[in-house]
């Protein structure tokens, strides 16, 4: 079996792309997990059967995959490949920082982010070797000014959901990199990479999930980290897979591996990494600013259907301020239940709350009918 051939350079019409994806319609849930292409299926299901098969080119496509995927992370996150390592869960890798950071290391981090930006500095604050400091009240937002407001000389990293899962509003990391200084910015951007256009070498650690946004499936994703972070960040929860010459075992003195694969526990799925890079070049194929832009425009065509049907939208954000996510409120519990019996899939914050997340495939029809089922029309 020969190699797959990369298709970076590949470009796909906006018809092409579309094609590619066999979502239902009424799936509205991106932002909880992102249905994957028949081109990612297709990979996954020739790589696993390469695994089987076992024939001598099999090995060699195998191997390709890992630096296929870093090649295209690379090209769309702006980091260099030898800064970027895979892995399978934004959780997992934000344990891997928190433990890592230098012993006496003070840290913020807003109180109501998603759980796995909150859980991993609260477990090693415990463990005495960062100090914390959580702020911010339910779904207020982390901005430069709440920043500003609470960092002192005893902080050195900022860690932030560059997209919040809750109300859907996107931070400036422009002015939050202004604002911290030259603290460590430590991103989850799990709710944002793959949706939306950024600078993300203002942060000195990116880590996302391919299982959203990107589209990859499930156990695939990526940790980003600057020079700098390599330099501070200590790979305490990583493996023999992050250790020079790791099979000698004779010797005691092995050390990391240059750049960021000293974080790797073992040796990553050549199976995810092919998925990974597969949805992402889709994504380069038809360009990342067309995505933005198709996704915005649906945020927009559901703000003015909700509105000429008298819902609100929370908050609302203007469009430099949000992703793919939209917050709707509902009249009462019982709209919520139409709108889930209709066949919609979305996730529900609270009893009146609606999280319906957008994608550049998701149809205006679907919208509008969600829309009427919420309002009883």
């Amino acid at each position: 079996m020969s190699a797959l051939p990369p298709v970076a350079a590949m470009t796909l019409s906006p018809e092409e792309y579309e094609r590619a994806f066999i979502e239902d319609e009424r799936y509205l849930n991106f932002a909880s997990l992102g249905p994957i292409s028949e081109p990612v299926v297709a990979t996954g299901e020739r790589l696993l059967r390469a695994t089987a098969t076992a024939r001598p080119g099999d090995a060699a496509m195998l191997s390709a995959q890992v630096p296929r995927a870093l090649a295209v992370l690379s090209r769309l996150s702006g980091f260099p490949e030898s800064n970027i390592t895979l892995v399978s869960n934004t959780s997992s890798a934000l344990v891997q920082v928190a433990l890592g950071l230098p012993s006496g290391t003070g840290v913020f981090s807003g109180r109501y982010q998603f759980p796995a930006n909150v859980l991993p500095w609260r477990n090693a604050a415990e463990t005495g070797r960062i100090s914390l400091r959580l702020a911010g009240a339910l779904d207020e937002p982390v901005t430069p000014e709440l920043l500003r407001a609470h960092l002192d000389a005893s902080c050195d990293a900022v860690a932030i959901s560059h997209v919040d899962f809750r109300t859907g509003y996107r931070a400036d990391l422009a002015r939050i990199r202004e604002a911290i200084g030259n603290r460590l910015l430590i991103v989850d951007a799990i709710q944002a990479f793959g949706a939306v256009e950024e600078d993300w070498t203002l942060a000195d650690v990116v880590i996302a999930g391919g299982q959203k946004w990107m589209r990859a499936g499930q156990g695939t994703g990526f940790m980003a980290l600057s020079d700098r972070a390599l330099d501070r960040i200590r790979p305490l929860a990583a493996n023999w897979g992050g250790i020079a010459d790791s099979l000698d075992i004779r010797r005691d003195d092995q050390s990391p591996l240059p750049g960021a694969g000293r974080f790797d526990s073992t040796r990553p799925s050549p199976v995810l990494a092919a998925c990974l890079a597969q949805a992402l070049e889709l994504v380069e194929g038809v360009g990342l600013h067309w995505i933005t832009s198709r996704i915005q425009s649906r945020y927009e065509y559901l703000a003015e259907a909700a509105s000429r049907r008298g819902l609100r939208l929370l908050p609302g954000w203007p469009a430099e301020q949000r992703a793919g996510i939209a917050v709707i409120e509902a009249a009462d519990p019982r709209a919520v239940n139409r709108l889930l019996h209709a066949g919609f899939t979305v996730t529900v914050h609270d009893t009146n709350r609606v999280r319906v997340s957008l994608h550049a495939t998701t149809r205006t029809a679907a919208i509008d009918e969600a829309v009427e089922v919420l309002t009883g029309t």
